[in-house]
């Protein structure tokens, strides 16, 4: 499921790329149906960073979101699911969760989605290696 979703998201990176970002966020739960936004961003050599588009704006955000069937079922209601892929193939996917009563607040997901057409998001961090954490 990962390459289907690098194929697709490498299919949109210009040449001099060095990592792609790829942020899924939830935006709203009704019961068993969840809505998400996708954005897709890179670092290119000179480390600045900016939005891309893949192959398809749905499929690689769909594909992240079917990687759940291999999580236990308690693992699945992540907010955001950041999946970043290197240059080199190598990969990282990172799932944020809602705290639970009596935690410290999370950040809300129902914050106003910025989409690359209005404003860019912040880049991925250019020093970021995804093999060490």
């Amino acid at each position: 499921m990962v390459q289907e979703i690098a194929n697709c998201v490498l299919a949109g990176l210009p040449p001099d790329w060095q990592l792609a970002q790829i942020e899924v966020t939830e935006l709203s739960r009704d019961g068993k149906q969840r809505e998400f936004e996708a954005k897709y961003l890179y670092t290119g050599k000179d480390g600045k960073g900016a939005a891309f588009t893949p192959c398809n704006l749905r499929e690689p955000a769909l594909n992240v979101y079917k990687l759940n069937a291999a999580m236990a079922p308690e693992k699945r209601n992540w907010i955001k699911a950041t999946l970043v892929l290197s240059r080199e193939g190598k990969f990282e996917l990172q799932y944020d969760y809602q705290k639970k009563e009596g935690d410290a607040p999370a950040a809300s997901s129902a914050q106003p989605a910025a989409t690359p057409a209005q404003s860019p998001a912040p880049a991925p961090d250019p020093n970021y290696d995804p093999t060490k954490k």
